[in-house]
């Protein structure tokens, strides 16, 4: 996250899967610039495999994948 904007950004939205820095990477520097940011995980992992392979991350919210706008449940 830009040092210079982490004040307009009230939540960051992360894929695990990103061309140049995967989301875990930039889950740890964001987490490294302000530890209270708030962080919504999309990935194809499951919850309990996100926990596995990243243990140290914890997001404010995971979303699995795939999903479609407006549905509930």
């Amino acid at each position: 996250m830009s040092r210079r904007h982490r004040d307009d950004i009230s939540v960051l939205l992360l894929d695990m899967a990103m061309p140049g820095m995967s989301g875990a990477e930039y889950f740890r520097a964001s987490r490294r610039t302000d530890a209270g940011t708030r962080i919504l995980i999309f990935s194809d992992y499951s919850h309990a495999e996100l926990e596995n392979r990243l243990p140290e991350l914890e997001p404010t919210a995971y979303i699995p994948k795939p999903f479609r706008p407006g549905r509930r449940g």
